[in-house]
């Protein structure tokens, strides 16, 4: 099958001891089966235990993504979902979606889950759909 488009969907969620938390949403999309996206865009929040948000440390960034990670401070944990679809030619999709936690500044994940679901050009889903779950 060739690979008409993929999206990919990437959500982060840091909590810091101080009761601060950012959160990072990241959306590629890809023309078929390449590996620079099209489109890229990426939205960074930073709120402060009372609610209010730091709007030096929030911005929307639209092509230019910042691989690195900046940790001012220690964080308690990091949730990370992400989410990719990618549609065929042939009108099947396949969607991934892994979620993984991490404790403290560790680059291991404490858990790891994984759900791989594939559709056909009628709706229905494949009954082999994979789900892996790794401590």
């Amino acid at each position: 099958m060739e690979i008409a488009h993929r999206e990919i969907n990437i959500f982060k969620t840091i909590h810091y001891n101080n009761e601060c938390i950012k959160t990072i949403q990241i959306y590629e999309f890809y023309m078929g089966n390449t590996k620079t996206p099209k489109d890229r865009l990426k939205v960074v929040n930073f709120r402060y235990p009372n609610g209010t948000f730091d709007k030096n440390r929030s911005y929307i960034s639209e092509l230019i993504i910042d691989e690195s990670e900046e940790f001012d401070t220690e964080y308690a944990n990091l949730n990370v979902e992400m989410l990719t679809t990618i549609n065929y030619n042939d009108g099947c999709s396949k969607t991934i979606n892994i979620d993984e936690v991490y404790t403290g500044n560790t680059k291991t994940p404490m858990l790891r889950f994984k759900i791989v679901i594939f559709r056909y050009p009628d709706g229905t889903i494949d009954k082999k759909t994979d789900h892996i779950l790794t401590v």
